[in-house]
Order: C-alpha cells, then structure tokens, then sequence
C-alpha cells in the first residue's frame, strides 16, 4: 500500500495509508456531528438518543437559542388576572431547514417578540381558548429585540426577574 501523507515533527514521524487517512477522518467527523447535535439539543451528551425535553430540561439561554419560547408569571394589577411575560424566538430561514430535515437550529443572534400580557383568571383556568387581546387578553407592553443581550436589557428595565424564567408549558398563561 502506498503512503499517502507523512507528518514529520521534532521527536515522531507519521505515516498515514488512505484507509487510515479515511479512518480518522470518519471518527473525527462523527465526533464533531455528535457534537453539533448535542449543541442543538437534539442529543444528550450522557445517551446515544434524542433528548426528551419534557424530561431533560436544556439551559433557558440554549433553549431560546433553538428556538424554544420561555415565560415568566407577574403580578398581575387585579386579583382576578393572570400576568406573565413572554418570550418567543422568531423563525429564522435556517429554523425552516431544521424542521424539513428533522433537526433544530441553534441561533445565536436571534431576533425575539417580548410581551407582557394579563389574562382573564376565571378563563384561563377554564381552559377557554376563546381568549383574544381586549376578550379575555390584554397587552401591557410589547417589544421585539435583536440579539440576547438587547433581550436581557429589556427584561430587567421591565423589571422581569430572570431567575424565574421557565419554559412556557410550566406556566399557568394561556398561550
């Protein structure tokens, strides 16, 4: 078999046949795939499958990342409402591509929809999912910030206690 590449350094000198060549170039490949995946919370770094987010919770800052919307309840300015912050990551082209192909996509520079928002109680414990802004939704503010930071910046000017930040599915709001 003829010799390929030879790597010459100080103290070893390698010599790497195509097949080895291939061979360490397939490893590092799927190491670096597994890596992305886990990246994108498709994988868990601790199994060979897909993460149940149900059950596996991913950090908040990667779960918006992915795309993941988070919420936070508030007090609301009446006894007999609900009031909770929102935030949705927009989709980006790259998200589109993710779903066909059966993946999520990891954003860094995200741009987010913020709002503030107080609900009906009585109906949003009802599971009345006939609720619009002025039927049963108000809106306090409503914002839409570029980037994470700028994310940030806007929840502690509104006051939003980042520590209380969950997924939105964990909250009582009704969206």
């Amino acid at each position: 078999m003829k010799t390929l590449l030879v790597i010459l350094t100080n103290d070893v000198s390698m010599s790497f046949t195509l097949s080895n060549l291939l061979s360490i170039m397939g490893n590092a490949w799927s190491f670096s795939a597994r890596n992305n995946l886990i990246s994108r919370g498709s994988m868990n770094s601790d199994s060979e499958g897909p993460i149940d987010t149900c059950e596996k919770s991913i950090p908040f800052l990667e779960a918006l990342r992915l795309g993941t919307p988070l919420a936070v309840e508030m007090p609301a300015s009446d006894p007999e409402w609900l009031a909770g912050v929102v935030i949705v990551p927009l989709r980006e082209a790259v998200d589109l591509q993710a779903k066909r192909e059966g993946w999520k996509a990891r954003v860094l520079d995200r741009r987010f929809r913020v709002r503030w928002r107080e609900y009906d109680r009585l109906r949003a414990e009802r599971d009345d999912w006939d609720l619009s802004p002025g039927n049963g939704i108000w809106e306090v503010k409503q914002a839409e910030v570029v980037g994470e930071q700028a994310l940030e910046h806007l929840l502690m000017e509104w006051g939003v206690p980042l520590e209380n930040l969950t997924y939105l599915w964990k909250t009582k709001l009704p969206e």
